[in-house]
């Protein structure tokens, strides 16, 4: 279950919006060019729910 709104930055709920986030290699989640894609592809996988994009 999401969280509904935009705590991340986006709006919308805070789940994965691909279904293959889990098959990308864990530093997917902190590599700073691919930032702004995590957040908008696979916030839940990163554990970024809850968090505020900068």
């Amino acid at each position: 279950m999401g969280i509904g709104g935009s705590l991340n930055g986006h709006t919308g709920t805070c789940l994965d919006t691909i279904s293959n986030c889990a098959t990308y290699a864990a530093d997917l989640c902190t590599i700073t060019e691919f930032k702004a894609w995590v957040w908008e592809n696979c916030a839940g996988h990163c554990n970024l729910c809850g968090e505020f994009s900068q």
